[in-house]
């Protein structure tokens, strides 16, 4: 019953951590997408426009999602200069409200650096701590079965 209860344990950690993780990331994107929605008559007037902005927030979405996973590392300043141009060019309508952008922005990120930040990183500590008391069991309880002492 003892080894049910640390697998429902935990299974309840990890739905913790990821249900912490997914609420990081919509608390970080909440404001910004709360503002393009507010502001769509004027962001997406024509067809091109729409297609430029959502291009641009795909590219941006992936570049992002490779920074956060390790899997980019920072090109030279050629590399960084032409992203930049093509990013502002394909989200032009979006620079005029830069500071209102970046303002909803920088209050999503202190919003989770705030709330949820320290969590995720506890559960994460608490995680990798069960993982190796786990390990450390089964190895002193493999050894102790080797030697004929249980």
């Amino acid at each position: 019953m003892e080894a049910n209860e640390k697998k429902n344990g935990k299974k309840q950690l990890r739905r913790r951590y990821i249900t912490l993780c997914i609420c990081s990331y919509l608390v970080l994107v909440g404001p910004l997408l709360a503002v393009l929605c507010a502001n769509r008559a004027r962001y997406f007037t024509t067809v091109a426009d729409t297609v430029k902005i959502g291009v641009g927030g795909l590219i941006c979405l992936v570049m992002v999602a490779l920074l956060i996973g390790g899997k980019l590392r920072v090109p030279s300043a050629l590399i960084v200069l032409s992203f930049v141009f093509v990013m502002s060019w394909l989200l032009g309508n979006l620079l005029e409200d830069l500071m209102l952008l970046s303002g909803c922005a920088l209050a999503g990120k202190a919003a989770d650096w705030i709330f949820f930040v320290p969590h995720i990183r506890r559960l994460r500590e608490r995680i990798h701590i069960e993982r190796q008391a786990t390990a450390t069991a089964d190895a002193v309880t493999a050894a102790l079965e080797r030697t004929g002492r249980v």
